[in-house]
């Protein structure tokens, strides 16, 4: 089981917030067609998936002088696959002025994520649930087939980047450090959760409700869940990226802003840039 971290800080749990993502990073070498790298310079994984997530650059903290030659590098395994890259930045990056030399090779910036965390202690009250209302933890592949339908339907994913998403959770499989959760509204599978543990903290991914069952507390009902799930097991912290519509949700169960993580977004093909990962849309990976 993964150390549960004792320092409840803030500087504690900004740094908890982007160790919790470099911790995902390792699953990134079960997506299909992928190549990945991971070292004390950058990790970065690329596949032949048009979906910039899918093809991402994390912890990078690159010598200033080199940085040119790195982002050069970046396109280059890009424009071989043709696909487009996402390039993640949060406190931790090096250079501190990455942002704008991505931009100046040719890189946008999309936006950022609110990298928000909330002491479990501190978890604001309880979210009725409707008597016609379950959630089930993910225990075999079926189910792991279903979370992944509806995950990808609330994420709105095409057909072919749903085939690689569906690939890629099967390759993880059942595993104790990442626990999906699927809710069931009037028997119909309609929102998903996961629950990453690592770097000492509780994590929250991949929160997505199909667009018909929206704005009907569901996405807080399930993100409680896990978190619960979390203190039981003694966690103290849990941290996420939202999207912009998901701060409010997030401030009213407890959760603080303490950074941001900003997305650049490389394409190859000039106008084929698409909207970079699901954490955009809700609260993803």
């Amino acid at each position: 089981m993964d150390e549960i971290s004792r320092d409840l800080s803030d500087s504690a749990l900004v740094a908890s917030i982007e160790a919790n993502l470099f911790g995902f990073f390792p699953f990134f070498g079960n997506l299909p067609t992928v190549e990945t790298h991971i070292g004390s310079d950058w990790s970065w994984a690329i596949t032949d998936f048009q979906y910039p997530l899918f093809n991402s650059i994390l912890r990078a903290r690159l010598d200033p002088e080199k940085v040119d030659g790195y982002i050069e590098a970046a396109k280059s395994r890009a424009s071989s696959r043709g696909v487009p890259l996402l390039w993640w930045i949060g406190p931790a990056t090096r250079p501190a002025d990455l942002g704008g030399r991505l931009a100046a090779h040719g890189f946008l910036h999309e936006g950022h994520a609110p990298g928000m965390a909330v002491r479990l202690c501190e978890l604001s009250g309880n979210v009725p649930v409707p008597s016609d209302l379950t959630i089930v933890e993910v225990q075999d592949a079926t189910t792991i087939e279903t979370w992944c339908h509806t995950a990808a339907t609330g994420f709105e994913m095409s057909e072919a980047v749903e085939t690689g998403w569906r690939a890629w959770f099967l390759n993880i499989g059942l595993n104790p450090k990442l626990r999906h959760f699927l809710v069931l509204w009037k028997e119909r599978p309609v929102a998903t959760a996961s629950l990453f543990l690592d770097s000492g903290v509780a994590g929250i991914y991949n929160v997505a409700t199909v667009h018909d069952a929206r704005r009907l507390g569901i996405g807080a009902i399930i993100t409680l869940r896990c978190l619960q799930e979390a203190r039981a097991m003694g966690y103290r912290m849990a941290i996420l990226h939202s999207s912009p519509m998901g701060v409010g949700l997030y401030r009213r169960l407890g959760f603080r802003e303490y950074c941001k993580i900003d997305h650049y977004l490389f394409s190859p093909l000039p106008g084929e840039i698409v909207s970079q990962d699901p954490s955009n849309k809700q609260n993803g990976l």
